[in-house]
């Protein structure tokens, strides 16, 4: 008798803690989906907000043409600079002048970025006072009428620069000659011999 009472106080137990188990595995279960819920709540509103954000931002086309990887029209978004749409066109080929360009120029909408091979660059460099296209969709910068952007085209010419070299036109009536643009201040002869050949007064 007492031996058959054993035997179920045993069973007893064994039946207890297999209900023990399995009432925890439940409630893990329902952890583990809570947190599944969780997850996925928060992944939806990571995506909605990225949706909101991307619809917010306002983008400008480039047509890159001339000695890139791949020329093309390509859309960015407004306020990027050119070495950023040189970037999406592939980078620079072998025989482009790298330094022809500002890199560090705003581009606008609507906008033709040339970049010059090495013997473009030298050809277009003996065109210094008539302002003539150099190249298709290239002309010289006037800096009498230039704007800030198309002043920071220029090699060597960033948006402080260009603001300065506005400012002293307005106050003095513009410039008589390219010359005269080394009166800006932060202009001197080498920046001016950076710039000279890419600029005229009229």
């Amino acid at each position: 008798m007492k031996k058959y009472l054993r035997y179920v106080i045993t069973a007893l137990i064994i039946v207890i803690l297999g209900l023990l188990y399995s009432c925890e595995r439940q409630t893990d279960s329902v952890e583990v989906l809570d947190a599944v819920d969780a997850s996925e709540d928060m992944a939806q509103e990571t995506v909605t907000l990225l949706t909101e954000e991307a619809s917010t931002v306002e983008y400008i086309c480039i047509h890159v043409t001339g000695h890139v990887v791949n020329p093309g029209v390509y859309q960015l978004p407004k306020g990027s600079r050119v070495y950023e749409a040189i970037v999406l066109a592939g980078g620079f080929s072998d025989e482009a002048d790298r330094d022809f360009l500002n890199q560090a120029a705003e581009l606008s909408d609507g906008q033709k970025l040339h970049v010059y091979s090495k013997e473009e660059a030298a050809t277009a460099s003996q065109n210094t006072s008539d302002g003539t296209a150099t190249d298709e969709g290239n002309k010289l910068v006037n800096i009498n009428t230039a704007s800030k952007e198309e002043l920071m085209t220029l090699p060597g010419i960033g948006e402080s620069r260009a603001e300065s070299i506005i400012a002293y036109r307005e106050e003095n009536g513009g410039f008589k000659d390219i010359e005269d643009i080394m009166k800006v201040s932060g202009i001197k002869d080498a920046a001016f011999s950076k710039i000279k050949n890419y600029i005229c007064t009229n």
